[in-house]
Order: structure tokens, then sequence, then C-alpha cells
């Protein structure tokens, strides 16, 4: 039986997609002989507010802290204050597992955070096969920092990102933009690097209609869901929303998220009386009903950003066969992936843009019912989204059970 200790803040019962992608991996490793260990972070996202998770996965053990840090509001002092805790606990962890004589055969690292693997992959025996799964490149969005200050922190971040990457074996990313791009600025050996889309983690709803009071009939709803940070551009996003719901009665806006920037931007659009309802993340047993009760699905990424990360709810959307509208770039991964699902890609982010993208989606919408779309999306692009594939780089075979 292989021994493998994931690394990560963000785990079971995280609500945002990389908790549920790291929850879901570990779930599927251990399901292939694996004995797994997890350090991580008690739940914090999406509003930087640790709570103390008492629920446990069985099989899998995992050593959790941070529940009593105070996260600043600032975005940078708060990343800071992650990356220093983290690489802290990580390093406790690491030496608890030497005093227990419990040490890995394989260490499976999440980036980001970063600053914790320069410590860790130290504390590691040579033996221990250390593969790292991307799934931001930090050093895209610190490129658009401003001033002298944002200069050296840009700096820092290509630093540290460049270091804990070249110390990893084999090395995953959720895009190919993302792995060449990394390749280009890292100076990445391409025998270590691999491609691997992020899977398919949707489950069946067990607790069914309990969204229905929120979505009435009569409507067509328009729903984004997920973290809402710097690189979702909420702000732009917000104003498309008010402006498209301007042009017509039927159509019913919703946010679901949490956080500052979440906070914010409810505060403005009530105040404003503007037809978008705000609501707060939904637990992971209600997802497949959100996506069913959805007539479009939004996903915005920040201009000048693709090449930094790619959606990990993407396949969720794509396996619940709810139709998509993503905002990006026109050379994007995302919005090549989105076109071959037979979704719909804008590349401005005008009111006159999106509200003609719109406009074609709820007609996808009108055609098509949700499981039309998902047997399509099987057999077309959703082979691409295969866990088997990450857990061979990872180092468990298939048929090691």
């Amino acid at each position: 039986m292989k021994r493998i200790l994931l690394l990560s803040p963000f785990f079971f019962p995280e609500q945002i997609s990389t908790g549920r992608y790291n929850t879901w991996l570990a779930r599927t490793l251990l399901q292939k002989g694996a004995d797994i260990y997890v350090i991580a972070s008690h739940p914090l996202y999406p509003d930087w507010k640790p709570h103390y998770a008492h629920e446990e996965m069985e099989g899998i053990k995992v050593y959790r802290g941070g529940d009593r840090l105070h996260y600043p509001t600032n975005n940078i002092l708060r990343r800071l204050l992650l990356e220093l805790w983290f690489a802290w606990h990580v390093f406790r962890g690491i030496l608890r597992l030497r005093w227990q004589r419990e040490m890995p055969d394989i260490a499976v690292a999440i980036f980001p955070p970063n600053l914790f693997y320069l410590s860790c992959s130290m504390l590691l025996p040579e033996d221990v096969r250390e593969v790292g799964i991307v799934h931001d490149l930090q050093g895209i969005y610190a490129k658009k920092k401003k001033g002298l200050l944002g200069k050296l922190l840009a700096g820092l971040i290509h630093f540290v990102e460049k270091k804990a990457f070249s110390r990893c074996d084999r090395l995953v990313f959720l895009s190919r933009e993302m792995m060449e791009e990394a390749m280009r600025e890292y100076g990445l050996e391409e025998e270590a690097c691999y491609v691997i889309y992020p899977p398919v983690t949707l489950e069946a709803s067990r607790r069914p209609n309990s969204l229905e009071a929120i979505f009435p009939e009569g409507y067509r709803h328009v729903v984004y869901s997920g973290a809402l940070g710097e690189k979702q551009n909420p702000e732009r996003l917000l104003e498309l929303f008010h402006r498209a719901s301007l042009t017509g009665d039927n159509v019913m806006f919703h946010c679901f998220s949490s956080g500052l920037f979440f906070d914010a931007l409810r505060k403005k659009y009530l105040s404003l009386e503007a037809h978008i309802k705000f609501h707060s993340l939904v637990d992971e047993e209600c997802l497949s009903e959100l996506y069913s009760r959805s007539d479009v699905q939004i996903i915005p990424q920040l201009p000048g950003s693709s090449k930094g990360s790619l959606p990990s709810k993407l396949p969720n959307l794509l396996a619940a066969g709810v139709p998509v509208l993503a905002i990006t770039e026109p050379s994007s991964e995302l919005g090549a992936l989105i076109n071959k699902s037979g979704g719909i890609v804008v590349h401005e982010w005008t009111p006159g843009a999106f509200t003609s993208g719109l406009m074609r989606a709820l007609d996808i919408s009108n055609k098509f019912t949700h499981e039309d779309l998902r047997k399509r999306n099987e057999e077309t692009i959703l082979p691409d989204f295969s866990i088997d594939k990450l857990a061979d780089i990872v180092g468990v075979s298939c048929d090691n059970r």
C-alpha cells in the first residue's frame, strides 16, 4: 500500500471548487488502494473566516489548523498570512510524521499557496516522489500589480513559484495554456510536465427541491456561482448583470457566493433595487439541483488571465448539461472547451456583447434539455476530464486496488 501525503489548505468540507477537487482526488486515491494523510486548514473560503471542522472522512487522516486565525481585509495581507501560516503548519505536520515514522511514499502539493513547499520539500526523504498540481499561476496575476511595491511583490511571487515548481518530480497543470506559460516562464523540463483537466466531481442531489423557493417559475434563471475574487472581475460582472437585467422582464439573475467582494456588491445593487438575487454558496449536496435549475451558468475570466488558471467547476457544468456562457479572451483554452461543448463565448466585457451572448445561450436552453446537452458532452468532451489519468500521474496504478 502506497502512503500519500496531500498538502493543501483547502479540503473537505471546503465549499469552493479547489476544496472539492482535492477531496475528490483523495477519495479516488483511497479507492485505488493508497493510504491518505492530508495536511490542511479548517475551512476558510470564500469569506476568509476559518470555521472549525468536525467532519471526518472514513479512511483518510486529516491534520488541520488555523481555526483561530483572523485574516485581514486587505487581499495582499491575507494572502501573505495564508502563505506564512500554512508553511509553518506543513513544517510542523511533516515533523510530526517523521517523529511517528510515517513518512509518505508520494507527496502531492496543490499550488497555490506556494511558499510552504520550499521548507517541506527539504524535510522529505530523497526517495519520496514529489508531485505538484497547479491550480493557479500566481505570477500571471501578480504581473498586473502597479507601482514599486507591486513590482517587488511580483518579483517575490515569481521567485517562490519557480522554486516550488522546480522541486517537484512531476507537475500537473489544469490546462495546456498554464503548462506552456510555466515552462516558458520558469524553464521547466517538458518531460516532467503534464496537462490533466479537472475531473467531474458532481454527485446526485441528496436534498431535492431544497432550492425551489429561490428559483420561481415563469423566469429564465441566469446564474453565477462560486468564489468571487479578482480573477472573476466581479465589479464588471455584476455591472453586466445589472445592465442585462434591464432588457427583459422574465430573466432573473442570481449570484451565489460569499466574502468581501460579494458583500460590497450585494449592498450596492440592493440599494439600486436591481433585478439581481444574492445568495450564499449552496452545500455540496445541493450543487446538482443548483445546476439543474439554472438556464444559463456564467464563467467570467479576468482579461489577460487565461494563462493563469482554468475554472475547476467547468467539468461539473458540462456533466450537468447546463448551457454555459463564458467571458474570456479570444485565444483562451477555456473558450475553446466551451465552444467544443456547444456553449457560448464572448470576448468583450461590454453590455452589448454580454447581452447578445446571453440571448444565444438562452436560445440553446430553449432548444435543448439539460439531459440532451449532458449526453452530447459525455460523447464529445467529458472523456478529457478523467480522474484516473490524474491518479496515474500521481503514481497509483488504476489496477492497484
